[in-house]
Parts: structure tokens; sequence; C-alpha cells
């Protein structure tokens, strides 16, 4: 009745639901945040309605993830995950897609976010704990000590972290400690915080937003709105910011996009395309953090 053209949001995955349930007015929407299932709330028989969904769900950045460490030749991996639903959603897509790959996925440790020190369950995923008993049963059966080691399992080439920021500078000096420093670590953007103390990540690797890149015409702007408006130096609501830029920039070419599905917009949350007409696809550059601060990985020379 007040002359709108086009609905962006809600993020409240509980509101989308309704939001659908209404008669058709012929709006334009761009939901920005998905339902559990989105082909139950938008059946293939309304293709008339334009109606789209752009989000950042951390599943998504899992599954990049796993389909990078195939592509990359890691074929076993160990998977370290927080123990909660959010943990469970990541660590559950990388290793579906990764073990659909045909990777294997030698042992997962679920670790409690409200405990520092995870070296006993970190033990247990590195085989440091058989390894120990071997040394243990061999001094007790020579009845002497005997002067060795306990040493890390060498099978797996690989390790993913389904963890946020405060728990993996936490978890990744004890795998260095543990002698596990050197195994190529991936996980999602949600492993960074705010680079002032996340040197103890070094090398972790993970698909990123163009917005979180340093360094990139992004990356700058990221900066600029940061200062603008200090609210946003939780990276969580910085990359909100970015969502809705990129929500204005796509709502003109939703339509034409919907008819052309290799249309794409270079956003500040990653390459879009329509993909299936109704779920914008992501795709995001690699990245690294180095010194604190995520660049965009290049191969070693």
């Amino acid at each position: 009745d007040e002359g709108v053209d086009a609905v962006i949001g809600p993020l409240d995955r509980g509101q989308i639901a309704p939001l659908l349930e209404l008669p058709d007015t012929g709006l334009t929407i761009l939901l920005l945040n998905r339902p559990s299932a989105p082909s139950a709330f938008i059946p293939e028989t309304e293709p008339a309605r334009s109606v789209a969904i752009l989000a950042l769900p951390p599943e998504e950045e899992a599954e990049l993830a796993a389909v990078r460490a195939l592509v990359e030749n890691h074929r076993r991996a160990l998977v370290i995950a927080r123990s909660s639903d959010w943990g469970a959603r990541v660590a559950n897509r990388f290793i579906e897609t990764f073990e659909l790959g045909g990777g294997r996925v030698l042992a997962r440790a679920d670790y409690d976010a409200q405990t520092f020190d995870h070296t006993d369950q970190l033990e247990v995923l590195l085989r440091l704990d058989r390894s120990q008993r071997r040394i243990d049963t061999l001094a007790e059966v020579l009845g002497q000590p005997v002067e060795a080691q306990a040493r890390r399992r060498t099978d797996a080439d690989l390790i993913f972290m389904a963890a946020p920021g405060g728990d993996a500078r936490q978890i990744k000096p004890q795998l260095r400690f543990l002698d596990a420093g050197n195994l190529t670590t991936f996980a999602t953007s949600h492993v960074y915080s705010d680079g002032r103390n996340d040197r103890d990540l070094q090398d972790i690797e993970f698909p990123a937003s163009p917005w979180l890149l340093q360094d990139t015409v992004a990356g700058g702007l990221r900066q600029q709105v940061e200062q603008q408006f200090p609210g946003l130096s939780s990276l969580a609501l910085s990359q909100l910011h970015a969502l809705g830029r990129d929500a204005l920039a796509l709502l003109p070419w939703l339509d034409e996009m919907k008819r052309d599905r290799q249309l794409y917009l270079a956003g500040q949350v990653g390459r879009l395309r329509l993909s299936d007409g109704v779920l914008f696809e992501r795709d995001l550059p690699w990245a690294r953090i180095d010194q604190g601060r995520i660049v965009e990985y290049t191969e070693p020379q």
C-alpha cells in the first residue's frame, strides 16, 4: 500500500516461514538467512515469485574447506570441533563433503568450550596416549625405566578445526606443543577474531570473504567503514554490514540473475551467483593467517 517494491530480510531464521506463507503480493523478496529446507518454502511451481536467499551459513565454508582439501590431495583428516550445535553443524558438513569426495576422517575430538586445557583430548586424537602406553608396557616388561618419548600418529595429513577464534587460540598452541604444529590446518573464517591476538593461529587456512582480506580494495573499504562505525569492530557485525551492502547491490539484478544462472556479482561477501534460481552460491578466495592478519593464500614458490 505504501509503494514498497522489495523486501530485504529478515535475519532471524524463525521469521522466514511466516513471511513466505503470506499471499504473493508480487514483491521481490531477498532473504538474509536460510530456512531449514529452502525448497519446502519456495516450490518450483511458483516461478513468477521473485524470492532469493543470500546468507552466510558457516556450513558453506566448511564445505568449501573440504573441497579445497580434496583438491590439494589431502585424504586423511583429523577433526576438532566445539561441543555445540554450531560446532556439530560445521564439523558434520566438512566430514560429509570430505568423505563423499573420497577422503577419510580418521578421528574426531569434540571439546568443551568452558575448559582451557584440551591436552588430554588432543593426545587421544593424535594417539599419543597409545604411544605412551606402549612405552609404559615395555618398561614394565623390562623391569626398568625406558628412555623414550611418545610420538604422535603419522597417518593424518590434515586437521580441520570447527572452532571460533577464542577457542582456536587455545587449541593451536596445544597442537604445536604436541608436535602437530606442522600438520596443515584448515578451518572456517570464524577462527579469526580481531587480529590483535591471532598470531597463535599462524598459517591456519580457510575460505574468507573479500571483505575480510587485508591489502585489497574490499579490505580497505572495511577499514574505512569500521572507523566510521566503531560498533563494527566486531567481526560478525562487520560481515553483516558487508552482507547488507551486497543485498542492496543485488536487488536490481535479481530477476535477470534468475533467468541467467551464469551471471554473478563480485560482492563484498564473495562472488555471488544464483546457481539454482533461489540460493545465492558464494565463491570465496582462499586465505591464511599471517602474523595475525588475513591474507589471500598464494601457492609456495
